[in-house]
């Protein structure tokens, strides 16, 4: 299986796929079944190599070409919390002794010091609760009124960046985009969002009613 990065063309990806039958191109669905279902992956810098850690599935990340500006940089976590190689060769007798179990996932105490400085939150309340207790945190210290100045600064504030990202959007290779936007974030359907909703209350063994109202294509209001 070939699960393409969100941004990248994935019609890249199929045309060489379709030269052999057993592989196959998608990115359906949360990434976390894959690693719970799969026996390696094999990535470049992804935050895939990141989850595989957690997860402990064994993560390799094929570094054919180096630089070590964003290697060392924003790439450097998930490179770090996988086995590293940079050849072909390489590669491919690190897979074979992942799949004869002679190699498992990344470790050792260097890891788990490094990302105990990157990740947060590893027990505890989920993302969402958290989340959920700073607005609410928020809301709760927010003056009850506003100047006229503060909502006039907002305001500008608020054209602004609507204006700057207007500008940025209009720049060739810029990710920001409509087409691109679009592309990295299709949208889901109401529908699909109840579905998803009422799974997580299941698992969660919360049967509080929800109402959920769309606002965009990518945007929408749940409240009960």
């Amino acid at each position: 299986m070939v699960r393409p990065h969100p941004t990248e063309n994935h019609e890249v990806y199929r045309k060489i796929a379709d030269q052999c039958s057993r592989v196959h191109v998608t990115n359906e669905g949360n990434v976390v079944p894959w690693l719970m279902a799969t026996k390696a992956v094999i990535h470049n810098g992804c935050t895939t190599g990141v989850e595989a850690y957690i997860t402990r599935t064994p993560a390799i990340s094929y570094r054919a070409s180096i630089n070590e500006t964003y290697d060392n940089g924003f790439y450097c976590l998930p490179n770090m919390m996988s086995h590293q190689c940079f050849t072909f060769d390489e590669l491919c007798d690190l897979l074979r002794k992942v799949l004869r179990g002679e190699i498992g996932a990344a470790d050792g105490d260097e890891r788990r010091r490094f990302i105990d400085d990157y990740l947060e939150g590893k027990t505890g309340p989920l993302a969402c609760e958290r989340m959920v207790d700073v607005f609410d945190k928020i809301s709760t210290n927010m003056p009850a009124g506003r100047s006229v100045t503060k909502r006039t600064q907002r305001w500008l504030a608020t054209r602004g960046l609507h204006l700057a990202k207007g500008i940025k959007s209009s720049l060739p290779g810029s990710h920001n985009r409509p087409e691109f936007q679009r592309h990295r974030f299709p949208g889901v359907s109401e529908n699909a969002l109840k579905a998803k909703l009422d799974q997580f209350q299941q698992l969660l063994g919360n049967h509080r009613k929800l109402k959920v109202e769309q606002i965009s294509n990518v945007l929408f209001k749940i409240c009960g």
